[in-house]
């Protein structure tokens, strides 16, 4: 009788069978079927990121009929050339559907995000092209509520296209390009922010941290004064936290009690980076919990994390108690988190801790344990690491053969070659990411007899990228030019082809 997780893998080959042929309704199926092993769901999209210009079609009609695949159809169309393609994201963003909702407006985002600064700034002072036509009132329509109705559109309108102004300016910063966002399109921002759309007021205050103005800090302090929304207070202090203004420290100071948590961790933040004393840690062990360290111990996971973060951020020796204790949170992916931290920062009290979490139950866990252990020089860790590579547990085998590939240790070689012959293809992916990451050339022959007969588009890509990783010469993705390749780097070429 066949297992259930093979008829999967079944399921899952004859979608690729039919991706292969650039059948875009396959793909869509692919990207967002929950069982599909994360190497399919990338085969999936990266081919459907090459079909977006060209295949918008069957995009807008998975966005308007709705469904699972309606998602990533909303997200290609925000790179498609396809000038249809906005009025079919308009129409969604402002559809029924939170979920496609959303996911239209980020495609909305990014498609705005394009635009030369001067169309965005008319987009914003028109306020146009929502979708369908406005109806004029008559005896049985109240007029003021469709003048508020048309306010309401206008301004949901707005927030795409601010969304897209941020996600331009954040894309100059990232490149570390300095491109100041023009005086017309920052005043914009500033009248944004006493918008009664909390959407719009969201994405201005994101587009005001990188828009580059000296006015953004004290618009936004001012801000903070006369807000009230806890998501919205968060986010500019977030912001502020970012910007560093020598100023307005007591703008921020007056939410550090604020009764949202998230509100408060978040000023606590911003004060730590203003360089106000006792925002981070206490000023001395045990005398208080109001300090953003502290929140390493709030009921909310969420809240531990983004604490977790802040104090990964800085480079303060009391972050390692911190830390060290979260390795032992009752949560798996704060334990992760700690772990990765222990070991970026290497801190030297963490190695007895981290040792226990190498027989975590979390699989992920135990494979940031494994790489903080080896960054910190312990050693043991790789036999370990091969103990659940070749025991019976599927999940510790994946989470072992992508954790080897980082450990940098080429005795592991013969034993992830030797799992390439698994029946488990998220194994054998993991497996050819490894070996790619390290490097040594007597994987080759295995991948590439992997790349020729597995019969999976999507785990011959994976395989692609590792022989070019491994002799730095791009097989791509044809028969023909994979034969090329194999002829130039001295292997056989079977006559049948195959």
């Amino acid at each position: 009788m066949r297992s259930p997780g093979l008829l999967a893998c079944i399921g899952w080959f004859a979608l690729l069978g039919a991706a292969s042929a650039l059948d875009a309704r396959a793909l869509l199926d692919l990207a967002v079927d929950p069982r599909a092993p994360a190497y399919a769901k990338e085969y999936a999209e990266s081919r459907l990121d090459a079909l977006a210009g060209t295949s918008a079609g069957a995009f807008i009609s998975a966005v308007e009929n709705g469904g699972p695949d309606a998602v990533v159809a909303a997200r290609l169309l925000g790179v498609s050339t396809s000038p249809d393609s906005e009025a079919a994201l308009l129409a969604a963003a402002f559809g029924a559907d939170p979920v496609i909702a959303v996911a239209a407006a980020e495609a909305l985002g990014e498609m705005y995000s394009r635009l030369p600064e001067r169309e965005i700034f008319r987009l914003l002072r028109h306020g146009g092209r929502e979708p369908g036509e406005t109806r004029p009132p008559d005896a049985t329509e109240d007029w003021m509520e469709l003048a508020l109705r048309e306010a309401k559109a206008r301004s949901r309108f707005r927030a795409f296209v601010v969304r897209g102004l941020y996600a331009r300016h954040a894309r100059f910063e990232r490149d570390g390009q300095t491109v100041p966002m023009p005086d017309n399109l920052a005043r914009k921002l500033w009248e944004y922010l006493g918008d009664a759309d909390h959407e719009l007021k969201f994405w201005a205050v994101r587009a005001a941290g990188v828009s580059g103005s000296p006015q953004a800090t004290e618009r936004l302090a001012s801000f903070l004064y006369l807000e009230t929304d806890p998501r919205l207070l968060a986010e500019a202090l977030r912001v502020l936290a970012r910007l560093r203004p020598p100023a307005h420290w007591d703008a921020v100071e007056r939410h550090a009690a604020h009764e949202d948590p998230a509100v408060s961790l978040e000023a606590l933040a911003a004060l730590a980076a203003l360089g106000y004393p006792y925002a981070m840690f206490p000023p001395a062990p045990g005398t208080g919990d109001r300090c953003a360290a502290a929140f390493v111990r709030h009921p909310s996971t969420a809240l531990r994390l983004r604490a977790l973060g802040m104090l990964r951020d800085v480079a303060d020796p009391r972050a390692e108690e911190y830390v060290v204790a979260a390795l032992g949170d009752l949560s798996g992916p704060v334990r992760a988190f700690a772990a990765r931290i222990a070991g970026e920062k290497r801190f030297a009290n963490a190695p007895a801790a981290l040792t226990i979490l190498l027989n975590d139950s979390w699989p992920a866990v135990r494979g940031e344990a494994a790489r903080a252990l080896v960054s910190l020089g312990v050693v043991g860790v790789v036999p370990r690491m091969l103990d659940d590579l070749e025991g019976d547990n599927p999940g510790l085998r994946r989470e072992a053969a992508k954790t080897l590939g980082d450990l940098g240790d080429a005795r592991v070689v013969p034993h992830l070659t030797a799992a390439l012959g698994s029946g488990d293809p998220e194994l054998r992916a993991a497996a050819l990411e490894s070996l790619g990451k390290l490097g040594d050339a007597r994987a080759g022959p295995a991948v590439h007899s992997l790349m020729r007969s597995c019969g999976d588009d999507a785990l011959a890509m994976v395989a692609a990228r590792a022989l070019f990783r491994l002799y730095g010469d791009d097989p791509g993705d044809s028969a023909s030019s994979r034969d090329a390749w194999a002829r130039r780097n001295g292997m056989e070429v079977p006559a049948d082809g195959r």
